[in-house]
């Protein structure tokens, strides 16, 4: 696991280059919501993004589900940038009401597909060097397994046998094909089949890749194809 602390005010920051990579590479940039955003903290970061995503992130009626938003969007930005990005401007990133937010600046051609997650106290987004991308994390906890019997089929569910971190296992997993799709958003859930490391949505398999961030937290990655997942830690300082 790397390591990095950003100021968030800062310019540009050194390449990775995602792109050319010898091989498939994921990196996963994460950070923890330790307290509530700063009020000017919280206006600066809002400032950076289109109007409509500003007006929906203030309607957002929990703190906490305000600072979870903004600081996935930041380390967006911190991934753009590292990957070469320099000129990487939040409001270039477009959020579709029933698709996969995307990227749309002419101007950069570091510009790569990613995706964001968030649970609880954690935040986290993948940048892929090719192809799409899909992730998603879950706190482990104990909820009513029977609620979400909707999603999975008989087999599935069967085999949970009341097991809260197999059910989040295969939650995250079904998730993360999901939003690498793009499309149909929660109600394709119950049509995702997970086989191993493996997840198809209709005619497409994508490759799943467990990421270890932390014991009580489950997260996978969903790529094309097989994949390196590399994880950076990433700590935005309000200096």
């Amino acid at each position: 696991m790397n390591r990095t602390k950003v100021d968030d005010r800062s310019g540009a920051r050194a390449g990775l280059g995602l792109k050319g990579q010898d091989s498939a590479l994921v990196t996963v940039y994460y950070t923890w919501i330790h307290d509530n955003l700063a009020p000017d903290r919280e206006a600066r970061w809002l400032a950076q993004l289109s109007a409509e995503k500003r007006e929906t992130i203030k309607r957002l009626r929990l703190v906490k589900g305000r600072a979870a938003s903004l600081l996935g969007l930041q380390l967006l930005k911190h991934g753009m940038r590292a990957n070469g990005c320099a000129e990487f401007d939040l409001a270039a990133v477009h959020f579709p009401r029933d698709g996969k937010p995307r990227c749309d600046a002419p101007h950069c051609d570091a510009c790569v597909d990613f995706n964001i997650t968030h649970s609880r106290e954690l935040v986290a987004c993948a940048l892929a060097s090719a192809g799409a991308v899909g992730i998603d994390t879950e706190k482990i906890r104990e909820i009513d397994l029977n609620a979400f019997g909707r999603f999975l089929d008989t087999s599935e569910y069967a085999q949970l046998a009341g097991d809260h971190r197999r059910f989040f296992e295969l939650w995250t997993q079904k998730e993360a094909v999901v939003k690498a799709h793009g499309d149909g958003g929660i109600a394709n859930l119950r049509a995702v089949r997970i086989d191993q490391d493996r997840g198809t949505l209709g005619s497409k398999t994508w490759s799943l890749r467990a990421v270890n961030i932390h014991p009580d937290y489950v997260t996978f990655v969903a790529t094309g194809a097989d994949t390196s997942v590399q994880t950076t830690y990433v700590e935005l300082a309000d200096t």
